[in-house]
């Protein structure tokens, strides 16, 4: 009876439903695609898709506040464990649950984030990930379900990455997928799905399981000359397997391994070669006057990976080092990757030329005024020698004197007058240049703290994830951004302190507590006032048994802010404990007696 409802209340029909009644009609096909019925036809059960599809085809014409009502309404009436029971291959409605978990991760945004955790918590969709993943006759099939792997893996953590990577044969078949791609050669689609899921695994340290399964190896075959045309057409792939196969040129640097070295050797003989065929890939952007976005080749996250390939293949890690942190912590967000690169692509030596360019012009302009200038007074100074001579003439010999003494005091006071402007104008010229030295300066120091600042929320981002080693790695990537400010600038002082705290917070997570003392310490050294640096240090003390430093830590603490109740409870545990301690020692001492 719902079937037949369905089908004859159309949703292209009529007005456009609300999100929540679009929510609750795809809820409803959910609900009957469960059910088992074998008396149900296969008319009934294509009308019963179609319906559903016409219901999908509007959520995704929603905008994406309304489109996140409708699926959250969804999501809290229980559609998600019905849309993962049908992404069975078998299932007749396969089809329908997998465009739904990818209408679900459409957006990349704090909703998606909490439907990876459901998704990622229910037994069943891993499994029917890794089944639909094998290559079947329809090559789209894989395709499909990458896509929606590949989706719902960019809201999951290191953790959760790290669980599918250790799953069944997921990442064996994403590279059986990638080295055999079913779904065309020239196409470029599952190429780009899997060595962006490789690259994932590889940034969430999943390296047992990927060195186990060689995949450096066959993403090193997409740069051999017979299949690198691919990513010469694809920018967006050719970043990611160049930054899947910096990362792991990096891990395995330092690798005795012979089988690993030679094909270290053989990547960076295809990243000279890729140099030959694709010069504009290792050079910086041409544009001067920053209008013009870089070419396709010139985008500053490949050209950073190239250029740090390069390097990294002579031996040289001065740019290879900072890269690799960055992508470590960003590759999820490819986007804000490619424009931070590409800040750091045009700065500092595009920021220069843009200001010796304008000195030059202002240098050029000065040279054009200066001789008119000088042109103009001349031919005023000659005009009223001129003049002054016809006078001269026409009176007598007295009037001549007269004039000359005259002429003589009004050159005097003209130079006066010209001396004093020309001072002023010095005086003036000299407080511009101090006013703009200043100006830029304040600039460049808003600059630096409102870029450390961006980065340090990304690394609380992370840390709220419980994704410890990646925010520390973060927050010293912030204290990097700082590096330009003079040590004596109080305000960048108490940013680093702050980031300083945040990395031994980060230490303490991750029970590095002799790492964890020394980011105190260095907080300390920017702000001795810094009263979270002296708990944190207290804690790591206490971690290690130093009762007696982490009291003197806590105390110092205290006596910065008395009113802190974290400390207050701490010195309260560290003197019962002691207590405690000294009440066993001479309980062993009498007994030894």
């Amino acid at each position: 009876v719902c079937v037949c409802v369905c089908v004859t209340n159309h949703p292209c029909e009529g007005e456009m439903p609300t999100p929540t009644e679009i929510a609750n009609q795809i809820f409803t096909v959910l609900k009957i695609a469960n059910e088992k019925d074998d008396s149900r036809t296969e008319e009934a059960t294509n009308g019963m898709l179609e319906y559903a599809f016409g219901h999908i085809h509007m959520l995704k014409g929603l905008d994406e506040k309304q489109r996140i009502a409708s699926i959250w309404h969804l999501v809290e009436l229980g559609g998600l464990p019905l849309i993962i029971n049908i992404l069975d291959v078998a299932h007749p409605a396969f089809s329908m649950g997998m465009t739904l978990i990818g209408m679900l991760f459409k957006d990349e945004n704090l909703l998606s984030h909490k439907l990876g955790k459901r998704v990622f918590s229910n037994e069943k969709f891993l499994p029917a990930i890794e089944k639909g993943m094998f290559v079947s006759k329809d090559g789209m099939m894989p395709l499909l379900v990458s896509q929606v792997l590949h989706n719902t893996m960019k809201t999951a953590s290191s953790d959760q990455l790290r669980k599918i990577a250790e799953f069944g044969g997921v990442v064996k078949q994403t590279i059986a997928l990638l080295k055999e791609n079913p779904v065309g050669k020239d196409d470029w689609r599952l190429l780009f799905v899997t060595v962006d899921m490789l690259l994932l695994w590889e940034t969430a340290n999943a390296h047992a399981i990927l060195d186990e399964q060689k995949h450096f190896l066959v993403v090193l075959e997409l740069l051999s000359p017979s299949k690198r045309s691919v990513l010469e057409q694809h920018e967006p792939l050719l970043n990611r397997a160049l930054a899947l196969l910096f990362l792991w040129g990096m891990r395995t640097r330092h690798s005795k391994d012979e089988k690993i070295k030679a094909e270290r050797d053989r990547l960076f003989s295809y990243v000279r070669k890729l140099k030959e065929s694709l010069p504009e890939a290792f050079t910086l952007p041409e544009e001067v006057d920053g209008k013009k976005p870089p070419g396709p080749h010139q985008a500053a996250t490949t050209v950073n990976i190239c250029i740090a390939l390069d390097e990294l293949s002579q031996g040289v890690e001065e740019s290879a080092f900072p890269l690799h942190l960055t992508l470590k912590s960003r590759v999820k967000n490819w986007e804000a990757i490619e424009k931070d690169a590409e800040k750091k692509v045009r700065s500092p030596e595009f920021e220069k030329m843009c200001q010796d360019q304008m000195k030059m012009k202002e240098q050029a302009e000065q040279m054009k005024k200066g001789p008119m200038n000088l042109l103009s007074s001349s031919e005023s100074s000659s005009s009223e020698d001129d003049e002054n001579n016809a006078e001269e003439n026409s009176t007598g010999e007295k009037k001549k004197v007269k004039k000359k003494t005259k002429k003589k005091t009004k050159t005097k006071k003209e130079n006066t007058e010209e001396g004093k402007s020309s001072n002023d104008k010095k005086k003036e010229e000299l407080q511009e240049e101090k006013s703009t030295g200043e100006q830029q300066s304040s600039k460049e120091h808003t600059d630096a703290l409102k870029e450390a600042a961006k980065i340090k929320t990304e690394g609380t981002t992370y840390f709220r994830g419980k994704m410890y080693k990646d925010a520390k790695e973060i927050y010293e990537e912030a204290l990097l951004a700082l590096q330009q400010l003079p040590q004596e600038d109080a305000d960048a002082n108490a940013e680093r302190a702050k980031l300083y705290g945040n990395c031994a917070e980060c230490c303490l997570r991750l029970s590095q507590y002799e790492e964890a003392i020394g980011f105190c310490n260095k907080a300390l050294s920017c702000d001795k006032s810094f009263v979270k640096a002296h708990f944190r240090k207290a804690k790591a003390l206490k971690a290690k048994d130093q009762v007696e430093d982490a009291v003197c830590e806590v105390k110092k603490a205290l006596t910065i802010d008395p009113s802190n109740k974290a400390a207050v409870k701490m010195l309260r545990e560290l003197r019962e404990g002691t207590e405690d301690n000294d009440k066993e020692k001479k309980g062993e001492t009498e007994e030894e007696k």
